[in-house]
């Protein structure tokens, strides 16, 4: 594992805790689009669902998501793919 794998999983593990402990949800897909988009698939969609059990079902006008962090978490994964696939291959990277 790389030094940037370990501090981005350091990152997306602080995020996603801190978002738990004080009960401020938007941190919590922060830190699992943070693992998704870097290439850790299986941990973002695990911390998802993780998560979805945690919480349970959300109430008010989100009632019909029933997974709504592991469906934000798939939805990266997409992102990612077509990314990787689409967007990437046709950028100049020696503009980077």
């Amino acid at each position: 594992m790389k030094n940037n794998d370990l501090f981005t999983l350091l990152c997306a593990f602080i995020l996603m805790s801190a978002g738990f402990a004080f009960s401020f949800w938007p941190l919590v897909p922060a830190g699992m689009a943070l693992l998704v988009l870097y290439g850790h698939t299986a941990l973002g969609v695990t911390a998802g669902l993780l998560f979805d059990i945690v919480w349970g079902a959300p109430m008010g006008i989100l009632a019909f998501l029933h997974f709504p962090f592991l469906l934000f978490a798939l939805l990266c994964v997409l992102i990612r793919i077509v990314a990787l696939r689409v967007i990437l291959p046709r950028g100049d990277l020696d503009a980077l």
